[in-house]
């Protein structure tokens, strides 16, 4: 009995160290991802975010009836849109490496509860 159970756990912890590499390189893939999606905000925090700071500066000192004041609002908007556009697109893709590693290491886990739960007994 106890050479059987040396040999199923043996299996077992292999399996848990296959599931273990697989969730290393999971989580290497998905920061490596969201990475890649940090890189469209940088241009908006070196750019975007100065520029709409000096419009809005612009925008205060001009009086309702000058004639570039029209222009500066709708440039003002277009840049606070941008920002709001890729930030959100970004933390949606975060989010869902997040989701995607979390499922495939649930998934992987679930496969060894059987294995698991005939050890424990």
């Amino acid at each position: 009995d106890c050479p059987e159970e040396l040999e199923n756990l043996s299996i077992v912890l292999k399996k848990v160290a296959g599931i273990m590499k697989t969730l290393e390189s999971l989580e290497r893939q998905m920061n490596n991802a969201i990475s890649q999606r940090f890189e469209p905000l940088s241009a908006t925090l070196e750019e975007d975010i100065p520029n709409a700071l000096n419009l809005k500066k612009k925008v205060d000192k001009l009086s309702s009836g000058d004639p570039g004041l029209l222009d500066s609002l709708n440039s003002l908007r277009n840049t606070n849109n941008r920002i709001d556009h890729r930030t959100f697109h970004a933390l949606c893709e975060i989010m869902e490496q997040y989701m995607a590693y979390f499922e495939k290491g649930y998934t992987l886990l679930q496969n060894i509860l059987p294995s698991l739960e005939k050890l424990r007994q």
